[in-house]
């Protein structure tokens, strides 16, 4: 097979993804399924004389791909309240005046379109474009993301950073301790890529 044979957008690029279109997947559409086991979500906030590092758990995902065009549909759903920093009074605060989960108690991934090319045998780098719904509000992000194959895995890392005071949630500093208005999140999320059912061919 030729090197450009091999190309194709985004997570499409796998060889389930050259099995689902020989096999007559409709319009090439396929699952990414997402596994919680080899995914994870920390981020960083920086603070006076020190730095915050927190997770939250990445759960099982189910997203449609079109391979001819990158376009994507699903969801990703974390609980909010299920983000910590493994400090207990500092998490009480940070649900209680920042995320406010038990208001909202979802923060929610809307994947539109993955853009870029890489290669089935070396990986590559994409850009997915996508809303993020948090604290009420839906915001429209690109994330980078670098994409490696192992043994017909694909696995997404990328970065991106949320301003969260400027969306809206409160600036926890106070007055010995400063904390930035920015947050860096991290992802790492491995997927396998299998044929869509014949009923996803109008989806997304």
């Amino acid at each position: 097979m030729s090197r450009a044979a091999r190309r194709v957008p985004g997570l499409a690029v796998s060889v389930l993804a050259a099995a689902a279109l020989a096999a007559g997947a409709p319009e090439g559409m396929l699952w990414v399924r997402v596994d919680p086991g080899a995914s994870r979500v920390t981020f960083l906030l920086g603070a006076t004389l020190h730095k915050v590092e927190g997770s939250a758990p990445l759960p099982a995902a189910d997203l449609r791909l079109d391979a001819a065009t990158g376009a994507m549909s699903g969801t990703i759903t974390v609980p909010a309240a299920s983000v910590t920093t493994g400090h207990a009074r500092r998490d009480r605060k940070m649900h209680e005046q920042v995320l406010e989960s038990a208001r909202f108690p979802e923060i929610v991934l809307h994947p539109r379109r993955l853009r870029g090319a890489w290669d089935a045998a070396t990986g590559g780098e994409v850009i997915l474009e996508a809303d993020l719904e948090i604290h009420g509000d839906r915001h429209a992000i690109t994330v980078p993301l670098r994409i490696t194959v192992d043994a017909g895995r694909a696995v997404a890392r990328g970065e991106l950073t949320i301003p969260y005071v400027a969306w809206g949630m409160e600036d926890p500093s106070a007055f010995l301790l400063r904390v930035a208005k920015e947050v860096l999140v991290q992802v790492t999320l491995a997927a396998e890529i299998t044929p869509a059912p014949a009923d996803t061919a109008a989806d997304p």
